[in-house]
C-alpha cells in the first residue's frame, strides 16, 4: 500500500531509501510505501499528505495501531515459546509446547508447529507462503513493510511499524527488529509474557545446516559466515539486555550468547 506526500520546504534535501540517495525539491510530490509515509510525517514537518486518499489511509492505520493495543500485556502471568528456524528446533517437540504457553512462529516455521501467532518482517515471507497465512487462523503479526496487509484484511492480522531505535513494550511505539526473530521476541515483551524462550535461535557459524524447516533443512545461510555481519545482528540483540532476567534460549551451543540457556525439559516445569 502506497502514499504520496509533498515536500513543503524551501530547499531542497536528500531522501536517503534502500541504499540510494535522491534529492526532493520544493513541492516534489513523491510516492512511498504508507509506512515509510508515517515515518516521514512523524520526524520532518515538512511533508505533508499530498491528497485526501493518502490522509484516507493514514486514518485507516491509526485505526490499525488501535487495535493493535489489543497485543499489549495479553500473556501477563504467562511463558512464551518463540519457534525461530535454526537447525537446533529439530531436538525440541514442537508440538507439545501449546500445552505449556503460549507459541510463537518466525517466517515459515509456522509450517512445523502449531503457533498461536506467526510474526514476520519481510516480503519472501509473503511471496514463499501467503496462500497458506491466509489460512492460519491464529494471530499473524507482521510489518507494514511486508506488504501482506494489502492481501488479507482479515480481523487476526495485526500490522506494526518499526522502531529502528530500540526495542519497546507498547505496540504503539512501534517494534524493534531488523530480523523477523527480533521482531518476534519484541512482541513477546509487548505482550508482557513472564519467561520467553528463545527456539531454534542458533545463527551458528559453523553450523552445516542452517534450518530445521521442510524443505530448507540443508540450506546454509551464507552470512552466518561473515563476521562482520554476525557482530552487527548480535548487537542489535544486545539492545534486548534490559529483560534477559527472563529471555532464555533452549540452545546451549548458539551463537548468540546475550542471554541464559535454559533446557527446554525446564523451561515447562
Amino acid at each position: 500500500m502506497t502514499g504520496t506526500l509533498i515536500y513543503t520546504g524551501r530547499r531542497n534535501i536528500r531522501l536517503n531509501r534502500n541504499g540510494k540517495s535522491t534529492v526532493i525539491h520544493s513541492n516534489e510530490v513523491i510516492e512511498l510505501p504508507l509506512y515509510e509515509c508515517v515515518t516521514l510525517l512523524a520526524h520532518d514537518n515538512r511533508y505533508k499528505p499530498a491528497n485526501n486518499e493518502t490522509q484516507q489511509k493514514l486514518a485507516d492505520m491509526r485505526l490499525g495501531d488501535n487495535k493493535n493495543e489489543e497485543i499489549n500485556g495479553i500473556l501477563t502471568g504467562r511463558r512464551c515459546f518463540i519457534i525461530g528456524r535454526g537447525a537446533s528446533a529439530k531436538n525440541v517437540d514442537l508440538d507439545s509446547l501449546n500445552e505449556y504457553g503460549y507459541v510463537i512462529a518466525v517466517n515459515g516455521a509456522f509450517r512445523s508447529c502449531k503457533p498461536d501467532a506467526i510474526v514476520f518482517t519481510d516480503k519472501e515471507t509473503v511471496k514463499r507462503f501467503g496462500s497458506s497465512l491466509k489460512r492460519f487462523r491464529g494471530k499473524i503479526i507482521c510489518s507494514g513493510a511486508s506488504g501482506y496487509d494489502d492481501t488479507d484484511l482479515r480481523e487476526n492480522v495485526f500490522v506494526f511499524h518499526k522502531n529502528r531505535n530500540f526495542p519497546t513494550t507498547d505496540i504503539r511505539s512501534g517494534i524493534y527488529g531488523k530480523m523477523s526473530g527480533q521482531a518476534a521476541l519484541n512482541i513477546a515483551l509487548v505482550m508482557n509474557a513472564m519467561a520467553i524462550y528463545l527456539i531454534g535461535y542458533d545463527m551458528d557459524p559453523g553450523s552445516q545446516q542452517t534450518y530445521f524447516d521442510p524443505d530448507e533443512f540443508c540450506d546454509v545461510n551464507k552470512n552466518y559466515h561473515d563476521k562482520k555481519w554476525l557482530g552487527l545482528r548480535l548487537n542489535e540483540f544486545r539492545k534486548f539486555e534490559e529483560w534477559r532476567h527472563k529471555i532464555f534460549n533452549v540452545n546451549p551451543d548458539t551463537y548468540i550468547d546475550i542471554f541464559d540457556y535454559k533446557s527446554i525439559k525446564d523451561a515447562i516445569k
